[in-house]
């Protein structure tokens, strides 16, 4: 399985990266690439793409080093706005067909 995100954190994260933290005892990894900075909300768009798809992974990753999801009641402390976290692309082999299949919302529907 492949999941892709776009999500809005606080703050300026610069460039790429991942993050390889335990979450519930197991190792997990979360990668990320800086889409764009926002300095009147002092937010940053991020493309992320998770390795495993454990609880909150993404929200609690990104809080962990310092970047929680803008408008995160639960691993942040930003209540200026709803939580923007967008599941842009998933994709899977099909169970029945073992094809692959994959599931995408255009770019330009998630600004709106």
């Amino acid at each position: 399985m492949e999941e892709h995100y776009r999500v809005t954190v606080n703050g300026e994260l610069k460039d790429e990266g991942s993050i390889e933290l335990p979450i519930d005892g197991q190792q997990v990894t979360t990668h990320y690439i800086a889409a764009g900075y926002d300095p009147n909300d002092q937010t940053t768009l991020l493309n992320v793409t998770i390795e495993t798809g454990r609880k909150h992974q993404i929200r609690r990753h990104l809080a962990a080093i310092g970047y929680p999801l803008a408008g995160d009641p639960r691993y942040g402390d930003d209540d200026r706005r709803d939580m923007n976290l967008i599941a842009r692309q998933l994709a899977f082999s099909c169970p029945t067909t073992s094809q692959w299949v994959v599931f995408s919302v255009p770019l330009q529907l998630m600004d709106v």
